[in-house]
C-alpha cells in the first residue's frame, strides 16, 4: 500500500506513447525523437505528462512493449495514451485506430508541423533572425 500511494505522488498524470526508437535501441538513431519533440512542445501546458517512445505505428498500436497494459497498475489513476502519425493509413484504418482509442494525427507525420511557415517563422523570431524566414521556408 506504502508503494502505491508512493507511485501514485511521483508518476506522471498521464503517459503519451509515440512513435520513435526507444532509448538505447540503437545508438545514433535519433533516439526518443518524436517523445523529445512532444516534450519540448507541450513541456509548459502539460507538465504532468511524459511522452514515451516505443517503436513504429504498429508497434505502439499493438502495444509490442506492453507499456499501455503496465503502467496503468504502477500507479493507479494513470492515463495512458498511444498515438501514432498519419502516415499512409488509409481513412478507414484511422477510424479503426481511433476507435481502439489510438490517437492519430492529422497530418503526416510530426515534422510536417515543425516544417509549417507560422512555426518556422517562430523559430526565426525566437533567435533574433526574423530577416531569414522567407529564405529559410
Amino acid at each position: 500500500m506504502a508503494l502505491d500511494d508512493l507511485a501514485t505522488l511521483v508518476a506522471p498524470r498521464e503517459i503519451i506513447i509515440c512513435e520513435g526508437n526507444p532509448a538505447g535501441q540503437v545508438a545514433g538513431k535519433n533516439a526518443e525523437h518524436d517523445a523529445k519533440i512532444y516534450s519540448t512542445i507541450f513541456a509548459e501546458e502539460m507538465p504532468d505528462v511524459t511522452f514515451i517512445s516505443a517503436g513504429s505505428a504498429s508497434q505502439v498500436s499493438g502495444d509490442f512493449f506492453g507499456l499501455a497494459a503496465a503502467l496503468p497498475k504502477v500507479a493507479s489513476g494513470m492515463i495512458v495514451t498511444r498515438l501514432i502519425d498519419r502516415d499512409d493509413h488509409a481513412p478507414g484504418d484511422v477510424t479503426s485506430y481511433e476507435e481502439q482509442g489510438i490517437k492519430v494525427l492529422c497530418r503526416r507525420h510530426i515534422e510536417a508541423y515543425l516544417y509549417d511557415d507560422e512555426i518556422l517563422t517562430a523559430l526565426c523570431e525566437s533567435v533574433g533572425k526574423s530577416e531569414i524566414a522567407p529564405e529559410l521556408m
